[in-house]
């Protein structure tokens, strides 16, 4: 088992089956990062998804923002994007661990709501533990 870190967390959700994207997508970052420079990554991240033809790709590399990548910065939350969308959630307590004989990793954190840009105040919700975990081949 790993020590306890802090980090961001990026995953995928999404409303709907028609919306499914690959779950398996679990991006660590350092906890040092910025929330600006979390969502520079994760649009990046989300422009070249398989959500976008290369096409289409090249039309969003320009430096305005583009109203089709909709980005939520909630301080200690990011999303980016509208279904599906990629979440970032700055962690406590994350960890991992790798069991040898299934090939299975574990990854372990607690997660908060997030926080209002404009009052500073902590969001609705409750802090929460969540697990997530990989089957290697």
């Amino acid at each position: 088992m790993t020590k306890k870190r802090k980090g961001w967390i990026i995953q995928w959700d999404w409303f709907g089956d028609n919306k499914k994207v690959d779950p398996n997508i679990f991006h660590v970052l350092n906890p040092r990062l910025s929330p600006d420079k979390v969502i520079f990554y994760m649009r990046s991240l989300f422009i070249n998804s398989p959500l976008f033809f290369v096409s289409e790709r090249l039309s969003l590399l320009k430096s305005s923002p583009d109203p089709r990548v909709g980005i939520v910065n909630e301080v200690t939350r990011i999303l980016v994007g509208d279904n599906p969308v990629l979440v970032a959630h700055y962690v406590e307590d994350l960890r991992a661990e790798y069991d040898a004989k299934t090939h299975t990793e574990k990854s372990s954190w607690t997660q908060g709501p997030g926080y209002s840009r404009k009052t500073g105040k902590k969001l609705q919700g409750r802090t929460i533990k969540k697990e997530w975990t990989i089957k290697y081949p």
